[in-house]
């Protein structure tokens, strides 16, 4: 295990935030298992940064990724019952943000990302190279998931690869699709909620026990 990152400690110390107001990320609870979770919020014109509309947490440098680098990341998420039905450009609740070699923000989209929905059908998808969408299930307002997915990092779409199991069901078996995952010298995580200034109205995303490993964790249905 590299990194684990929950909300048991009550408060967001563990976090980097990019955040608009006090609204935009409360430790809360979010039911049954998950009572110290990481409620993200984003309204329009939540923009604490240079470019899109967010409430975000990024994880420590030690965890960024370079070219050939194989990691395994579990997590919780949930879409708040209340989450409306994304319409219109990105909508991100998970993404790796390319980075230079000292793990400063570089220039460009994501490579690798969580997106739900594509032109309102509801789904939550695997963004490969910012154009390939493959699905891993559909939003489910109000119900936990939790992820794990295997990635291999590589700026040669013929090297990189990702794998999802979702509540202990593969989802997305290891596949390479034509783009590769990395377009940088290294890539940084974040979560929370980043979307494109058209999707109009609040969206509320939970987020829970983030780790990060470096070899395959033993598998739970739990």
């Amino acid at each position: 295990m590299q990194f684990r990152g929950d909300f048991d400690t009550g408060n967001t110390s563990q976090w980097e935030l990019e955040t608009a107001a006090n609204y935009s990320l409360r430790v809360a609870d979010g039911g049954p298992g998950h009572r110290t979770a990481g409620r993200f919020e984003v309204r329009d014109g939540d923009t604490p940064v240079d470019s899109g509309e967010r409430s975000e947490a990024k994880l420590p440098n030690s965890t960024d990724v370079s070219d050939g680098d194989e990691r395994w990341y579990s997590f919780s998420m949930m879409f708040d019952k209340s989450f409306p039905v994304p319409a219109d450009g990105w909508c991100d609740p998970m993404q790796w943000h390319p980075a230079n070699s000292d793990h400063s923000a570089a220039e460009g989209s994501p490579a690798l990302n969580l997106q739900c929905g594509n032109d309102g059908d509801d789904k939550l998808y695997l963004q490969v190279g910012d154009k390939e969408l493959l699905p891993i299930g559909m939003l489910d307002r109000g119900v936990w998931h939790r992820y794990l997915l295997h990635v291999k990092f590589s700026n040669d779409p013929g090297t990189a690869f990702e794998e999802v199991h979702r509540d202990g069901q593969l989802v997305l078996p290891k596949t390479s699709p034509k783009s590769a995952n990395m377009n940088s010298p290294k890539a940084y995580l974040k979560i929370g909620m980043y979307r494109k200034g058209t999707n109009h109205g609040t969206m509320v995303v939970w987020h829970d026990d983030m780790t990060v490993y470096t070899s395959a964790p033993t598998l739970s249905r739990d």
